[in-house]
């Protein structure tokens, strides 16, 4: 799943069109997570302060409405946030892993990447923005290339599960066989 999260920010650069930096004017994506999520941005960064600092700044694009920008910017959060929050949920099956700082550090990733999903409509300003710049390409293919993945993960259940495991107690001597058990039988099969 995490490697489907990775293929999004591939196939938006692959699809091209899109510009990040240049002379334009910049927004951080940390400023972007905040201004969309504010308490679930300070919630993770108190827990990581320097999340995403060392990221490049995105470029706003004038020829886009401010609504445009506004959802296409909270779309490349988006990416980094659903990233982190599979990795993190995924690397709770390691016993290194199961402690209560990284349990935190997982739950406050899934409370962010939740906050940050698109809605119907904020996909649909970035599937039409988008091809105001790439009217080569139909909306149907750039809406699967740049929402297949959140897709996946929706119908995975990989919200669910990842709520059914933030009920558990990672230091319980339980919490192995428990996090197996919901991985293996609560996930979908999206084949």
């Amino acid at each position: 799943m995490t490697n489907t999260c990775v293929c999004l920010a591939i196939t938006l650069t692959s699809l091209g069109g899109m510009s990040v930096a240049q002379d334009l004017e910049q927004i951080s994506r940390p400023e972007i997570a905040a201004d969309h999520c504010p308490d679930e941005w300070a919630a993770i960064t108190t827990l990581e302060p320097d999340l995403w600092a060392d990221t490049p700044t995105i470029g706003i694009d004038p020829a886009f409405r401010p609504v445009e920008t506004d959802a296409f910017n909270k779309y490349f959060v988006q990416i980094m946030a659903f990233e982190k929050h599979v990795a993190s949920v995924i690397a709770l099956e390691k016993p290194a892993n199961q402690t209560g700082a990284r349990f935190d550090r997982a739950k406050a990733a899934f409370d962010l990447s939740s906050c940050l999903t698109l809605t119907p409509t904020e996909r649909d300003l970035v599937v039409t923005a988008y091809q105001a710049q790439r009217p080569d390409l139909t909306q149907d293919r750039i809406r699967t290339a740049l929402f297949n993945g959140f897709d996946e993960y929706t119908c995975m259940g990989l919200a669910d599960v990842s709520a059914q495991i933030f009920t558990l107690d990672p230091e319980d001597a339980a919490f192995a066989a428990d996090y197996a058990m919901i991985m293996s039988s609560a996930l979908n099969d999206c084949g």
